[in-house]
């Protein structure tokens, strides 16, 4: 009798550790099963609803690495709950994901630094191949107005007075190609005019129509005819060329222009002239500019505004004829400093 019953209390025994440890095992059955699931859209929905980021949410798809099986109505689903469109790529690929993610960081370089700028060209000859402006006097309008309206009164000494404005203009220059550039000597005040040669007579053969307006933003040609004297005897005529605007521009007249334009008599040579007399030279007339009826009713046709009527080419100071003529002159190498008039205008057509 008390075998059988040692045997059933045993397989009592048995069958209560299977039934307990059947039912403790469940909970980690269950754990493993949801692991194995991961991430539901569900749980997608909820993340994004808290307020999670979306670089926090694919970090998380991305963890878990499973793709999902989405359906037409999961997709819109995910969209009413305002799930981006990134986060969805990742739920259904996070691996092709990765991979554009670390092809990117590999293949993308980093953008280079910004370069300098390079400094303005401090050669002369590499100034020179810059780009010319459209015209560079409208660059000095402001600072070359009050210089002319200063030059206009003709009076005064030739102290403290300004020398012609530069221009930002390189050519090339007619007077070059005809050989006129610097072919006058340094003046000598203190020496007579008829023992400072060479002397050049200036004749304008035609002019650009409305010459006589102010030079600013202007473009035109003149055809001139120069008769350079190297002694009393000796002469070669230079010409016919054209000096035109914008090419052979280079200064802008300033107040000494003006002055310059009206020589002081000078005592130690009077006789050396031809009075109102204008001749191709080899002596100068009184006075730089012609100033007879028929040229200041010219002046005056060929000025756009009636009003100003006719002017004395003596005191201009300010038109497109002023600024050629500053420019033939100084080209030539006449200073404006001195009461020099060893070039003067002939006729003007």
């Amino acid at each position: 009798m008390n075998r059988p019953l040692s045997l059933l209390t045993i397989a009592f025994g048995l069958m209560t550790s299977v039934s307990a440890f059947s039912q403790s095992s469940q909970p980690a059955a269950k754990a493993a099963t949801a692991a194995s699931k991961g991430i539901t859209t569900e749980d997608v929905i909820k993340m994004v609803q808290a307020g999670i980021s979306d670089e926090v949410i694919i970090a998380r798809l991305r963890q878990n690495n499973r793709p999902f099986d989405l359906s037409a109505d999961e997709l819109i689903r995910l969209k009413k709950a305002n799930v981006s469109d990134s986060i969805v790529k990742v739920m259904l690929n996070p691996a092709a994901a990765d991979r554009s993610s670390s092809a990117a960081s590999v293949s993308t370089p980093a953008p280079p630094p910004p370069e300098a700028a390079p400094p303005p060209p401090t050669n002369p000859t590499a100034a020179a191949a810059e780009p010319k402006s459209t015209n560079p006097f409208r660059k000095l309008l402001n600072s070359t107005k009050s210089a002319v309206k200063e030059g206009m009164s003709g009076g005064g000494s030739t102290a403290g007075r300004s020398a012609p404005i530069e221009s930002s203009n390189r050519g090339p220059f007619v007077v070059d190609q005809m050989g006129l550039r610097n072919i006058l000597s340094q003046y000598d005040p203190q020496k007579p005019l008829s023992k400072q040669f060479p002397h050049a007579a200036v004749t304008v053969l035609k002019s650009p129509p409305m010459w006589a307006d102010p030079h600013f933003g202007f473009n035109g040609c003149w055809s001139l005819k120069v008769v350079v004297w190297s002694d009393e005897k000796a002469s070669k005529t230079v010409g016919p060329f054209d000096w035109c605007a914008p090419r052979d521009e280079q200064k802008v007249p300033g107040p000494q222009y003006v002055r310059s334009n009206n020589p002081l008599p000078r005592l130690i040579d009077d006789d050396y002239s031809t009075g109102i007399s204008r001749t191709d030279g080899p002596r100068p007339p009184n006075g730089v500019f012609p100033n007879d009826r028929e040229t200041l009713e010219l002046f005056a046709r060929n000025r756009s505004d009636p009003r100003h009527g006719t002017m004395e080419l003596g005191l201009d100071g300010s038109s497109r004829f002023a600024m050629m003529f500053l420019n033939l002159r100084v080209a030539m190498g006449q200073s404006l400093a001195d009461d020099d008039r060893r070039v003067w205008i002939v006729s003007i057509k």
